[in-house]
């Protein structure tokens, strides 16, 4: 463990900028927006905040847990009163921490499936798995490392509490006639009792951590049938798991419901978006459900049916539930379903554009790179262990933990191919299946006879009427493994095993100790212009208070909404839960400029920040967001190589430097470029695009005056940007019938922007110059909107 955690931790030397933390990812950003808050307010956290979806605000739906945990961390390591940097350590810590800790219940839940030399291996196999580490190492502050731990450690329990329950023979009737001794430690029966609470408190933790937690609830649902169906394929009905199955959920539901009164929002009290009475009733009908599910069994195995009608009953009786819930409470039936389809990937315009949530088999086409890049030699060795485990299953005659393991395996498979986001929670299984797979391949090579041996089980009584013989034959039927081969004797074995060690450690070096070494934080260039705009932009007020309106806000993509609001601190109009897409999609995409000036003065924004992906990789998204009208009736490929593509208004900043848009002037670029473009064909090689530029949006002077009807009037001017980079700024009108034309330019010529120069004077000519005219512009004409005659007849 302590090496995990300081395999995770290499991270830190690349999250460190100039005595600044940079988190891994996007949602990381945010997460510590609200753990600086709370950290000032413990354990307050706030629900509403006005610095995102700019200037509406923004209802925020992520349970507080997850940042409570790390501000109560931060307030440990500060003595109560930490400074920005020990909080930022805090949060950058956390998850490496939380990452190594997973090791101990995933080492209990396989030990529970498997044995103990097999969850040694998966625990070491974990920590080398790409998709978990990026997601547990220091600076990845995003909750999915409490998903993992969370739902590995209520899965532990669950684990643990089938095995003991199974060795004890626990039945219904135990429930009535033992009493306190369900309680006691020492007694079989009570520790799997205590096991089984143990696992409800975890997924009640769960429930305040991550808003999909009802998952993880859901799943034993799954398991019970899954589990009754199998016993009564066996001639067995397994009283053990349907005990500990409502046990885990009673307890959750109980832990739950105290917390929810206290967290409900008016207008929202049925919400799956948000914490609501939705996650007690959801909790309190898979308990009602899987008591539904032993009453079933019981009638099949009381009137002696065939195990089949078990399975067509419970699936006719789920149509007719879900055709009567339907009707009687469609908020319910919506929230479920809706959270169903979302993790399943439902086609959405939003999430067809997010690479995360994208089919793992699907870019563009099949493909296994995905499956690679986040499982690497791992999804080989889990696919042959999951192979090997169904073999398993099936010798051992569906052991109740073998089977809740391979319903978890499944489950979290489909998520996964159906968003490739959902890896990091599929890695705890990779990990148990390779570990399995593994470990029966060095006991055949170290010339074990057998891998897993069990007992071969009771065959059963007859079932009587009640069901009462049949419920303790299922119990005393479980089997009883023994250790994966017998310890091995000799030199053979230390052996094999450092051949083994050396192999794994060099085919996996190279790629983990990249991994950790360059997390993916923002790059220089995103992180200079950020920290340039908190610095030289306008302090905007209720940054950690942020239930009132601040000043002004900031355009983005929604990509790179929460780096500006954590880095820059100012508000977003567009942020990485999708807020504002319509306004931002919009606004890049037309090319009409009443529109982008209308989209900006409708949010009250102030500066727009662009960058090369923008233009380059995001603006499918961005388009396809906007809707088809924005690309001129042509697909995207043959719509980005026209000049249409030129005439958007991301291609005005980004490309253009801001040319042909009257109220939008860059302010500042980052240092650096990654892409070049050709402009004329006599071009020999591309010019450089700066990778990020800052663009303020003002009021513009009006520069207006005569000229002969229908001719263009152009007005240039030389800037020199921060960079000590030169372009040419244009701006164009063309006179009306009565040769009136009028046009706004962002620059001042008189020096008064901070970092940009001009050259002395516009120059104001027509298209074929027979007529130039040159004429200053002072800053205050600039911000004022003050108007410049200018004749050129």
């Amino acid at each position: 463990m302590l090496f995990s955690f300081l395999l995770r931790s290499v991270s830190l030397s690349g999250i460190v900028t100039e005595g600044r933390f940079m988190f891994v990812g996007t949602d990381a950003f945010y997460h510590m927006r609200r753990v600086l808050y709370i950290t000032e307010n413990f354990p307050s956290s706030f629900t509403f905040d006005s610095y995102l979806n700019y200037p509406s605000g923004f209802e925020l739906g992520w349970p507080p847990l997850y940042d409570q945990a790390i501000a109560l961390l931060a307030l440990v390591l500060g003595l109560g009163n930490p400074d920005t940097g020990t909080i930022e350590f805090a949060g950058a810590i956390f998850p490496a921490l939380l990452g190594a800790l997973t090791l101990i219940p995933l080492y209990y839940a396989a030990s529970a499936v498997f044995d103990k030399r097999t969850a040694l291996i998966s625990a070491a196999i974990l920590s080398l798995i790409p998709i978990n580490l990026s997601v547990t190492m220091a600076g990845a502050t995003d909750h999915h490392v409490a998903e993992i731990f969370l739902s590995t450690t209520a899965y532990a329990f669950f684990l643990q509490a089938l095995k003991y329950g199974g060795k004890a023979n626990l039945s219904i009737s135990d429930i009535r006639t033992k009493g306190k001794e369900l309680l006691n430690r020492s007694d079989p029966s009570g520790k799997a009792m205590l096991l089984s609470a143990g696992s409800g408190f975890v997924l009640a933790i769960a429930v305040f951590t991550w808003l999909g937690s009802p998952i993880f609830i859901g799943l034993i649902g799954l398991f019970v049938f899954a589990q009754l169906t199998a016993s009564l394929k066996q001639e067995r009905f397994s009283e053990h798991a349907l005990i500990i199955s409502v046990t885990a959920l009673l307890t959750a539901l109980v832990i739950v419901i105290p917390f929810i009164a206290t967290v409900v929002r008016p207008g929202m009290e049925f919400s799956g978006m948000f914490l609501s009475w939705f996650h007690a009733a959801y909790i309190a009908a898979i308990i009602i459900g899987i008591l539904v599910l032993g009453i079933l069994a019981g009638y099949v195995v009381s009137k002696k049916l065939n195990w089949y009608y078990y399975p067509l009953i419970v699936a006719v009786l789920t149509g007719v539930g879900i055709v009567i819930l339907r009707f009687l409470s469609p908020q319910f039936y919506d929230n479920t379903m809706g959270g169903v389809l979302y993790l399943l990937g439902d086609a959405t315009a939003v999430l067809g554009t997010i690479s995360e949530a994208m089919p793992l088999f699907y870019d563009n086409g099949f493909t296994l790179e995905p499956l690679w890049k986040t499982l690497f030699i791992f999804s080989i060795t889990g696919i042959i262990g999951l192979v090997l485990s169904i073999l398993k299953l099936h010798r051992d005659r569906y052991m109740p933990e073998m089977v809740f393991f391979m319903i978890w395996s499944l489950v979290v498979i489909v998520l996964t191919i159906s968003q490739r986001r959902f890896a990091y929670l599929l890695a705890v299984n990779v990990a148990m299946l390779s570990g399995f797979f593994i470990n029966m391949a060095y006991v055949s090579l170290a010339g074990s006879r057998t891998g897993y041996r069990t007992t071969k089980p009771a065959s059963g009584k007859k079932k009587s009427k009640s069901g009462k013989s049949a419920s303790r034959a299922a119990n005393t039927s479980a089997s009883v493994k023994e250790p994966t081969g017998a310890m091995l004797e000799g030199t053979t074995t230390p052996v094999l095993l450092a051949i083994l060690v050396l192999i794994l450690s060099f085919v996996l070096f190279t790629p983990v100790y990249s991994l950790v070494s360059h997390p993916g934080v923002p790059d220089y260039d995103w992180q200079e212009s950020l920290i340039w705009l908190g610095a030289n932009s306008p302090e905007t007020s209720h940054y950690l208070d942020p239930s009132s309106e601040p000043e002004y806000g900031v355009m983005s993509w929604w990509d790179y909404g929460n780096w500006i609001l954590y880095i820059s601190k100012r508000p977003v109009v567009a942020n990485n839960f999708q807020t504002g897409l319509e306004a931002s999609s919009r606004f890049f995409a037309t090319a009409d400029e009443s529109e982008s000036n209308s989209i900006l003065d409708g949010n009250n924004v102030k500066y727009v920040v662009t960058d090369n992906k923008m233009y380059a990789t995001k603006s499918s998204a961005i388009f396809s967001i906007a809707g088809e009208e924005y690309m001129m009736g042509q697909n995207f490929d043959s719509f980005y190589n026209s000049l249409d593509m030129r005439k958007t208004t991301i291609a005005k900043l980004h490309i253009l430097d801001g040319s042909h848009l009257g109220r939008l002037r860059l302010v500042h670029e980052s240092p650096n470029s990654q892409m070049s473009l050709v402009f004329n064909e006599d071009e020999e090689e591309g010019t450089p695009i700066k990778n990020v530029k800052v663009f303020e949006y003002v009021a513009g002077a009006k520069i207006y005056g005569s000229a002969e009807p229908g001719d263009p009037v152009y007005a240039r001017v030389r800037v020199t940007s921060n960079q000590n980079r030169q372009f040419i700024y244009e701006n164009m009108a063309i006179a009306d019938e009565s040769g009136y034309y009028e046009m706004r330019v962002p620059y001042s010529t008189n020096g008064d922007i901070p970092e940009i120069s001009t050259d002395p004077n516009f120059v104001v000519f027509l298209e074929n110059a027979t007529v130039v005219r040159e004429t200053a512009v002072s800053e205050e004409d600039v911000m004022q909107g003050n108007e410049i005659q200018v004749d050129l007849v």
